[in-house]
């Protein structure tokens, strides 16, 4: 997985999630770390993921790429948990259950929302040079990892990679790599002096933050009551905890509901989402 297809998957699909507002998803979304974050219950973390799950596959995205790609926030976690160890693997695994829950609620939203539309969401509270800076970001990021595919393409078309032993392999990707820094760096000032030739005063992206419509707030909703049954189980455990099983089989049911329901034209003509 990388940058470029997880902008593919936000600008191409048609889903309602794809459809709401960049407001209305982050709201949700920071909901759900909110309750992701405080909650200690290892059994509620899970059934946060599945919801989540059952919300990528709904919106069509490929649950299995995004799985992987919130494994590796999994596996940095695993290193931390492991420290925690004092043999009750129950903390443990709650601590890596936590990261990839958090990393899945991240993937989910910016893999159904174009960047630029949730740059004119943070422009409301950060200053516009910085989000403009974050947009440039963005955008540069297409255009350094297109270089950086060109020259590799060149490195193994010309025989750097074959043969040599490992240690002339190794020297030609630094040689690539470098070429690339190289290239970054002439690109910067190059954008830098066209912004000045065309008198850039702020304001990079066209894209202007929309509130939060009537058809949203079952959204905003569902993301308050997941928020609401961590923060219940973070401070009213002695009660709720034996009824830990309760939102993993609810998660579950939803879950096994959004796999079987067919899907709808979630991405154009292309017909049904990919599993």
């Amino acid at each position: 997985m990388d940058v470029a297809t997880v902008d593919l998957w936000a600008t191409s699909g048609h889903s309602s999630l794809h459809r709401s507002s960049a407001t209305a998803k982050l709201v949700a979304a920071a909901l759900c770390l909110a309750g992701v974050i405080v909650v200690q219950n290892v059994l509620v973390v899970v059934s946060v993921w599945l919801v989540v799950m059952a919300a990528t596959r709904r919106a069509g995205l490929p649950v299995r790429q995004l799985v992987a790609g919130s494994a590796y926030a999994g596996a940095f976690a695993a290193l931390f948990a492991f420290a925690q160890y004092r043999g009750d693997l129950i903390v443990p695994l709650t601590t890596v259950a936590k990261a990839v829950t958090a990393a899945s609620v991240a993937l989910l939203l910016i893999a159904t929302t174009p960047y630029p539309r949730l740059f004119a969401v943070v422009g409301r509270v950060l200053p516009g040079v910085l989000v403009d800076v974050l947009y440039m970001t963005y955008r540069s990021v297409f255009i350094l990892l297109k270089c950086l595919h060109d020259v590799m393409v060149a490195v193994r078309l010309r025989g750097g990679l074959a043969g040599g032993g490992l240690l002339a392999k190794a020297r030609n990707i630094g040689t690539a790599l470098a070429l690339s820094v190289l290239h970054t760096f002439d690109v910067s000032e190059r954008t830098y002096a066209v912004m000045r030739l065309r008198g850039y005063s702020g304001g990079l992206s066209g894209e202007r933050a929309e509130g939060i419509r009537r058809g949203e707030l079952p959204l905003v909703g569902l993301a308050m009551i997941v928020a609401g049954t961590a923060f219940a189980f973070r401070y009213a455990f002695v009660w709720l905890n034996p009824f830990s099983w309760l939102p993993v089989a609810i998660a579950a049911v939803a879950l096994l509901a959004a796999l079987a329901l067919p899907l709808r034209d979630t991405w154009g003509s292309g017909g049904e989402g990919r599993s």
